[in-house]
């Protein structure tokens, strides 16, 4: 059974205000989830205020024109805008970071002293770090009056930021009732390749860093284990970057980071590359969340976190047959463990040279893939991938997935158009160009002879085709 690649507009809008009221949260109950409102919190709260000072990109100190919450008329508080991360402006002796005055001048245009904004949360929440002289900051979303009315209309702050690509999608933990359009929003930035997305010399360059363009880095995440998330199989996950240019890339001092000051979810801001890190073209460097040693000669690094799983994949909703399937990619689910996460890696004058996102929710698209053939008999357990389309796909990140067990194509794997490749179930092998082979540990057998589905989809988590035979079988994912 195929799932279409595109929406129609209709279906689209639909999705898309879905997705928006979308607010469970960690250990949300199915009421509450559908309700659209987070856990023990069932009023959204809206506080006035006039600009005090823009203090950066994403924090901004306001006097309350009204009570709020605890606090009086004629209170200052600091807010830290929900849902965005922008970079840092120089404090003190702290240089700042390529990309922070940009948002912060941003911020300054749209919100004078004095001009009228509301605050909007469904809890007060302190944010877990406070600006740089220690104040504690409080988590809203922001939004201006323009033009400048008691009533409004009220001007998004954070989605302006986010479409001029000015500052990062943060995965939010508290207020979520906007994260799934915000990740929309910023991957329309990437794709149209505005402010950080597209100036890829921006913040400086050294002679092998201002040659790379982001088209010659392929990046992406493999976010789902072999089986239920744990710490034994973290390193099933991945952050993958790829040289497709001629040419060998020198990556010592390179970074990663997503949109957190604290990567992984409990180090530092950035993972760095140790120096001689080489990647030669067609190569392929992976980032695994969980322990392992540091391999420069195979380009396999370990961020060594210690919250695990690192990224999130939970169940995806179900068409009317009953398969998994994803609207326009996404998983209808917002919350802290919403399955989304975005990664970029930075050069070392912090341009951003390469970045993978998922669920895609903007100019999602995917190869012209079938599952066929389904035999799930123990001696001859295989399938087909079949490009359907004249010209080659490259199928780098594709993953078939099959009651929880995962097989991702290898990089750079390519199928000629109208032709196909036979994946051999529970079998060990090599791949070839006609052959992949998918093992299922000592076992020799793993497809369901009275029927199943395997699910195919891209990296960044657009479904392509649903195969399934006899009774169709039950799902784990």
């Amino acid at each position: 059974m195929s799932i279409p690649r595109r929406l129609t507009p209709v279906l689209a809008a639909l999705a898309a205000a879905v997705l928006g009221s979308s607010l469970a949260t960690a250990g949300a109950t199915a009421a509450s989830a559908a309700s659209g409102t987070p856990t023990g919190s069932t009023t959204l709260h809206h506080c006035y205020g006039k600009v005090r000072q823009v203090d950066d990109g994403d924090t901004v100190t306001v006097k309350l024109t009204s009570g709020c919450f605890s606090f009086a008329k004629g209170q200052s508080i600091i807010v830290r805008n929900a849902a965005i991360q922008a970079t840092e402006i120089r404090h003190g002796s702290t240089p700042g970071q390529c990309w922070g005055n940009q948002a912060m001048r941003r911020v300054e245009k749209l919100l004078p002293v004095g001009h009228r904004v509301r605050l909007t949360s469904y809890r007060l929440t302190k944010s877990n770090e406070p600006d740089a002289a220690g104040h504690t900051r409080y988590i809203f979303y922001v939004d201006l009056a323009r033009p400048s009315t008691n009533g409004g209309p009220w001007y998004d702050l954070q989605k302006d930021e986010l479409l001029h690509g000015l500052v990062l999608w943060k995965q939010e933990n508290v207020e979520v009732s906007r994260l799934t359009r915000y990740l929309r929003y910023a991957q329309q930035a990437m794709h149209a390749g505005r402010g950080m997305w597209g100036n890829p010399h921006k913040c400086g360059s050294t002679s092998y860093a201002g040659a790379v363009q982001p088209s010659m880095l392929q990046a992406w995440i493999n976010y789902k284990t072999d089986g239920a998330d744990s710490a034994t199989n973290a390193n099933d996950e991945f952050f993958a970057v790829r040289n497709t240019s001629g040419s060998t890339i020198k990556l010592g001092g390179w970074r990663f980071r997503d949109g957190s000051h604290i990567f992984g979810g409990d180090r530092t801001t950035y993972f760095v590359l140790p120096s001689g890190t080489v990647l030669r073209p067609g190569e392929v460097l992976k980032l695994f969340p969980g322990s392992g040693t540091d391999d420069k000669a195979n380009l396999r690094f370990y961020d060594r976190s210690s919250r695990l799983p690192y990224y999130g994949n939970a169940p995806a909703a179900r068409d009317s047959a009953g398969a998994l399937v994803t609207t326009n990619g996404a998983h209808l689910q917002a919350g802290p463990n919403w399955p989304a996460q975005s990664v970029y890696l930075l050069d070392p004058a912090q341009n951003f040279r390469a970045w993978a996102s998922y669920p895609c929710l903007d100019a999602c698209s995917a190869p012209n893939l079938k599952i066929t053939n389904i035999d799930p008999y123990h001696t001859t357990e295989s399938l087909r991938v079949v490009n359907e389309s004249s010209t080659a796909a490259d199928l780098t990140g594709v993953v078939l997935s099959y009651d929880g067990l995962v097989k991702q194509f290898p990089a750079g794997y390519r199928v000629d158009g109208n032709a196909s490749v036979l994946v051999r179930v529970a079998r060990h092998g090599t791949d070839t160009a006609t052959e992949l082979f998918w093992p299922n540990g000592s076992t020799d057998h793993m497809l369901r002879d009275a029927g199943g589905r395997i699910w195919l989809r891209t990296a960044n988590d657009v479904t392509i085709d649903f195969g399934r035979w006899g009774d169709g079988g039950s799902y784990r994912y």
